[in-house]
Order: C-alpha cells, then sequence, then structure tokens
C-alpha cells in the first residue's frame, strides 16, 4: 500500500503511528509531583535500557482505559559490570512511592532490553521474582505485541532450567506505532481523556529529551 500510494498515487505516505512533535509533547508537561503516583494510577511499570555506561529507566502508573502518568525518570551511573548498579535497581523493584490516594505502591512489572550486556542483565534478572522482573528483547517482524517466553537457561547438558531466566519478545513495531498513536491524541472537546492518554510531569528539557520521541 506504501509503495502504491508513493508510485502510482504519487502522494506522501503517513503511518498512523509515526512519531509526533518533540516540541508538542515539551509543551503538553503537566504540573504534578516526580515521584508521586497521581490520583487514578494503579498499577505501576518500569521499563529499563541498558548502556555502556549506565542504566536509564522510567517508571510509569497506569489507570482505567490505559490512561498513564510517568512519575519518575532515572538514571544509575555505572558500568553494567558494577554488582553497585545492579544492587540500586534492585532497591528501585522494592522502593515505595507515595501516591495521591494515599496508598503506598511498588512497581509491579519491571521489564529490562537485554540487548546489551546480556549476561549481566540475565544474572540479575535470575536474583529477582518471575513475577515482578521480566528481561525482555525486541523484535521487528513480530505480529503480535508480546510473544509467549522462551527460556535462556540451560544446564551443562543443554536443557533448559525450570526456573531459569525466562526471554519475553517484543514486538517492537507494533508497540511503536501504537504509541505514536496514543502521544498524537488530545482531549476531547468535552475536556474528557482519550483512550491511551499520556501524561508527562514537568521534565527538564535533558531527562524530556531522552525520554518522548523524537528520535524513536
Amino acid at each position: 500500500m506504501k509503495a502504491w500510494t508513493n508510485t502510482t498515487l504519487g502522494l506522501t505516505w503517513e503511518e498512523k503511528g509515526d512519531a509526533p512533535d518533540w516540541g508538542v509533547l515539551f509543551d503538553r508537561r503537566e504540573k504534578y509531583k516526580i515521584e508521586v503516583v497521581p490520583k487514578g494510577g494503579y498499577v505501576l511499570t518500569a521499563g529499563v535500557d541498558v548502556q555502556n555506561d549506565r542504566l536509564e529507566l522510567e517508571i510509569v502508573a497506569w489507570g482505567k482505559n490505559r490512561e498513564s502518568w510517568s512519575v519518575d525518570y532515572r538514571t544509575i551511573y555505572g558500568s553494567p559490570t558494577s554488582p553497585e548498579v545492579w544492587r540500586k535497581l534492585s532497591d528501585i523493584v522494592n522502593e515505595n512511592f507515595e501516591s495521591e490516594d494515599g496508598i503506598t505502591r511498588r512497581v509491579n512489572m519491571l521489564a529490562i532490553d537485554s540487548g546489551f550486556s546480556t549476561q549481566e542483565i540475565y544474572a540479575w534478572v535470575r536474583t529477582q521474582s518471575i513475577h515482578n522482573v521480566m528481561a525482555i528483547k525486541g523484535v521487528d517482524n513480530s505480529l503480535v505485541p508480546l510473544n509467549a517466553p522462551t527460556k535462556v537457561d540451560v544446564n551443562i547438558r543443554g536443557r533448559k532450567i525450570t526456573n531459569g531466566v525466562r526471554l519475553w519478545k517484543i514486538g517492537v513495531s507494533i508497540l511503536k506505532s501504537e504509541l505514536y498513536g496514543w502521544l498524537k491524541q488530545t482531549r476531547d472537546e468535552d475536556g474528557s481523556i482519550p483512550h491511551g492518554h499520556l501524561h508527562f510531569p514537568e521534565y527538564n528539557r535533558s531527562i524530556s529529551n531522552n525520554l518522548l520521541p523524537n528520535s524513536l
């Protein structure tokens, strides 16, 4: 369809999920407290990206109709080979977050991208509960957002270890398209929140540059 639109019709093809303008998203930031779960957020998730000198992570609260609030964005500096880096990440998994509704919450599920420093990531994931932490890997050709996990730990005979690390493959193309669609949404004419609306606090420009999808 894209090739036919471009060549036969001579028109520009625009994906439904193309990334929105970064400046528009930056100006859309809202006044709510960082590190505090806003009212309406019931479930906390965290996503971790591993670099050669740091871990970058965002904590998000989710409510009804997939409405979400970015609660905090943190950087843990240090090499993935350093035990201190992983100790600090473990602390975040067990951290208590204040909520506007008075209920203290913890991260329900943390997903960590295992594409870089894979063995160090697996070693840390083994120390965590499978109910709170998952190792993920993005794939472009997936037809579904989340595939069934595969066991990546084997014993000396090459057999899968029953309680070993499970790797979840993520359909990044599908999820990015859905995310971009949500980011383009604005409030309805009556002021109501559309399905999948994302809220961002007043992060500084440096954090926003890392977080908002100006270069995804």
